[in-house]
């Protein structure tokens, strides 16, 4: 479970080679332990890793397996995440498969209604959104991208950027901060990590484990500032809650 989520987050950070790692070793644990509950939604994480490594044979034999595997157990949930990203796999082709891909995103779309899957409908609603500009239906797409951001003001979601598309050389490193009180885990990242040029393990060393706040010694107040301010309000929760927090090195 851990792997795969892991996986998954540096994926939407852009880090595709070292995601991919994970998610793989996700679904081959599963496999060789015989558990099968979750398997369709580790296989949907792992057609995403495929998807964002440049890998859409692949991303799409994982993600009709996870739909296969779905449906075969009533998992029905990860059935409108594998239709989704089905759409995804179809809507990154040659434009020939935008039918196929907008019946995907159909069927994923009508599925998270039913369930209430309010998360995934707002992204699938976005990437029918951007497939349908991209090939000319301005209308259906202005519908869609109206509907995806009502849903995610709703639920006061901001969506991720798309790390699906970044080029994985340009993409901006990150540090992963880690409570000194937790020297496990910092010793796991630190080791899986070793080899990764763009991902800095580190401790959180400021004193108290909190840094000063606010302009100081006459600094201006700016936007810029108050930005950088809030996301350090943001690691600090996330030390206190998780005892981890990831943010962009130039932070």
């Amino acid at each position: 479970i851990a792997a795969s989520l892991l996986g998954l987050a540096l994926v939407r950070l852009g880090h595709h080679a070292e995601g991919l790692r994970f998610l793989e070793d996700a679904v081959r644990s599963s496999r060789e332990l015989g558990i099968r509950a979750y398997l369709p939604a580790w296989g949907v994480n792992l057609a995403e890793g495929y998807l964002a490594n440049g890998r859409h044979a692949e991303a799409q034999a994982a993600a009709l397996e996870a739909l296969a595997l779905s449906q075969a157990s009533g998992e029905r949930a990860h059935e409108a995440g594998a239709l989704a990203l089905l759409g995804e796999v179809a809507a990154h082709g040659p434009r020939e498969r935008a039918a196929e891909a907008l019946e995907r995103y159909g069927a994923a779309i009508e599925l998270a209604r039913q369930l209430g899957m309010r998360p995934l409908l707002a992204e699938t609603l976005l990437g029918a959104s951007r497939l349908q500009a991209r090939i000319g239906n301005q209308e259906a797409a202005a519908r869609h991208r109206a509907e995806a951001d009502a849903l995610l003001a709703a639920i006061d979601m901001r969506t991720f950027p798309d790390g699906r598309d970044a080029d994985p050389d340009k993409t901006g490193s990150h540090l992963f901060v880690v409570r000194p009180s937790n020297t496990e885990l910092y010793e796991f990242l630190s080791e899986e990590f070793s080899g990764a040029r763009a991902i800095k393990v580190i401790f959180d060393r400021r004193q108290g484990g909190r840094r000063q706040r606010g302009p100081i010694n006459g600094e201006r107040d700016t936007p810029e500032r108050r930005q950088a301010e809030r996301r350090r309000i943001q690691i600090d929760e996330d030390l206190r809650n998780w005892g981890l927090a990831v943010a962009p090195s130039r932070d």
